[in-house]
């Protein structure tokens, strides 16, 4: 079963911006009826990008499942959010999406993000995106100028570099840095060192615009974020024999370090092994006396003679010192025991603290921690 997700952004075109434009101060002076007269040239360079907004985003991913029964292997099934039910042409495996069990985590936003894309082609709204991925941006919106009255802004028009406070005595590019080749150059710098891009998407994104169904003018990025997904498989299982392995295993060593009560908590240190030949699942339960919280059973797998450690916190319910008494038990994959251990611990009594009190009130006491 092969999971592969991708996260999908609309765009929507917001404005044509020149990769950078030169105004030069003065370039020559000359009299005209006693009255000097300055000329100024306009150079717009040839490249040009396109500029986006970038919307919602939505989710997409493929799941492919194929079962293999002896030499044969049935038809490859995908489901994904927008297909969460589909079946083999033979009927013999049937498949339906349930859900994921938790949201992603790392799915960036690009809200106050504009993409920036060079121009491809003749002008006008941009057809096909491209693939030159290595001149994609995405800059803050805060670096552009939409109406172009913005010096050192991404946009900046002529009206702006002219009106600039000390125009004349202003140096040369003034008015005109944080343009798009000034954040390009910045990037291609950190590259040659080794270092990850702050506005290329090309080195912070993977699989970008791979997404099948991501449409034309689509901005799409692989999410590396692992999500388990709730699938109900069913087959027809004539002649099906169900598979899985298991071992016996046993439990090495058990310690549980002396704690102060209720102000802390304990730390169980249980270590399992594998006794058997063969890669198997197990789980663990750890079930003290009265007056311990709860803890919840623990799921592993564990490969031939490996060690492995799991922790349990040990919280007692009361504040006085005393002794425990815990068991762990291991169980195989048909949850079945294999061993067992127990353990005693004990627990100082809660150090109380009254602080400071004045004549007509007594304060509640207070727990102070105190580490051992």
């Amino acid at each position: 079963m092969i999971k592969d997700i991708r996260l999908s952004t609309l765009s929507q075109l917001v404005v044509l911006v020149g990769s950078g434009v030169v105004y030069l101060h003065h370039v020559e002076t000359f009299m005209r009826k006693g009255k000097p007269n300055t000329a100024h040239c306009l150079r717009f360079p040839g490249d040009w990008f396109h500029v986006f907004a970038i919307g919602q985003h939505s989710v997409g991913f493929n799941i492919r499942i194929s079962v293999k029964t002896g030499s044969k292997t049935t038809q490859e099934v995908v489901i994904g959010p927008n297909n969460r039910t589909a079946k083999s042409l033979d009927n013999f495996l049937r498949v339906n999406l349930i859900g994921d069990f938790v949201g992603y985590n790392s799915i960036p936003s690009f809200e106050e993000f504009f993409l920036v894309i060079p121009r491809q082609g003749s002008q006008g709204k941009p057809q096909d995106l491209g693939r030159n991925f290595s001149m994609w941006m995405l800059l803050e919106r805060t670096r552009f100028t939409l109406d172009g009255l913005e010096c050192d802004k991404i946009g900046v028009s002529y009206e702006a570099f002219n009106s600039q406070p000390n125009f004349c005595s202003a140096p040369q590019m003034s008015c005109l840095h944080n343009q798009l080749w000034n954040f390009w150059e910045a990037d291609q710098n950190r590259i040659r060192r080794n270092q990850l891009p702050l506005y290329d998407v090309l080195g912070r994104f993977d699989r970008i615009n791979e997404h099948p169904e991501a449409g034309s003018h689509s901005f799409s990025i692989g999410i590396s974020e692992v999500v388990n997904s709730n699938l109900l498989i069913e087959l027809n299982a004539d002649d099906i024999e169900y598979v899985y392995q298991r071992s016996p295993g046993n439990i090495i060593s058990i310690t549980v370090p002396t704690f102060e009560a209720l102000t802390q908590y304990g730390i169980a240190t249980i270590t399992s092994n594998n006794t058997g030949e063969v890669e198997a699942s197990y789980s663990l339960t750890f079930d003290c006396s009265k007056g311990v919280n709860k803890m919840e059973e623990q799921f592993f797998i564990i490969k031939p003679a490996q060690l492995i450690t799991r922790y349990y916190k040990v919280q007692p319910t009361s504040d006085q010192a005393a002794k425990y008494v815990c068991t762990a038990i291991l169980k195989d994959s048909d949850f079945n025991e294999t061993d067992r251990a127990e353990c005693q611990f004990t627990t100082t009594a809660t150090v109380l603290d009254n602080g400071t009190q004045d004549k007509n009130q007594t304060r509640k006491a207070e727990p102070v921690v105190i580490e051992h």
